[in-house]
């Protein structure tokens, strides 16, 4: 008999989810019949929140909050004092190298090409290093450009007599061409650029520059 009532009796696999279930039953009931939050409290607690972080952020400590920019020290001052001579000299050099740009990419010179072929026109021989420390860039850098140049039959290699691992650049016949092209393009800028100075001006400033020049050289 015990064992024929045990049969019969719920065992936890069906309890559990009995209980389970009639535990939501119970807190959907409860959930239907809470009484809603009035209206005028919720506006009244947001109003609280909100002045409560005004208050916070009114009285916070200065170290939360954001410092002011710092003040312009005398050697900022100084170094943001525009038309210096240094800046003068720089901006010049700069808007001089992008007119002829402009002006020698619309006879399909590039930028790389002309500085390569006039710093060799004044250098020619000159080796890789030489021609890099002139262009102020990396040896490597070049070196590319000057593989560009061969390709194009603008510049050739030849063996230094002096040092067989080393190369002396010289212009082709084409870029001596080109180079001739260049110049009533060259002649045109610079009249642009001294328009307004008289001849005697003209020679003053070169002579001042060349004194400018001469004490930024390294010495030896």
């Amino acid at each position: 008999m015990a064992v024929l009532c045990a049969s019969f009796m719920p065992g936890p696999l069906f309890i559990g989810p009995l209980y389970r279930a009639s535990g939501r039953r119970l807190a959907r009931r409860k959930a239907a019949t809470a009484p809603p939050v009035p209206r005028d409290r919720l506006v009244m607690a947001l109003l609280m929140i909100s002045i409560y972080a005004i208050f916070m952020i009114d009285i916070a400590p200065e170290s939360l909050l954001p410092e002011p920019p710092p003040e312009p020290t005398a050697v900022a001052s100084r170094f943001a004092m525009p038309d210096t001579i240094g800046v003068l000299l720089s901006d010049a050099a700069r808007l001089l190298r992008r007119r002829f740009d402009a002006r020698a990419r619309s006879i399909g010179v590039s930028r790389a090409q002309w500085q390569v072929l006039i710093a060799l026109a004044r250098t020619e021989g000159s080796s890789q290093a030489a021609l890099a420390d002139r262009l102020e860039v990396e040896t490597i850098t070049v070196g590319r450009m000057v593989d560009r140049l061969e390709e194009a039959g603008l510049v050739e290699r030849r063996a230094d007599p002096a040092d067989r691992r080393a190369w002396c650049l010289f212009l082709t016949p084409r870029a001596h061409a080109l180079l001739a092209d260049l110049q009533p393009v060259a002649d045109a800028v610079r009249a642009e650029m001294l328009a307004g100075l008289c001849a005697a001006e003209q020679a003053e400033l070169h002579r001042l520059l060349a004194r400018v020049r001469a004490n930024l050289l390294p010495e030896g």
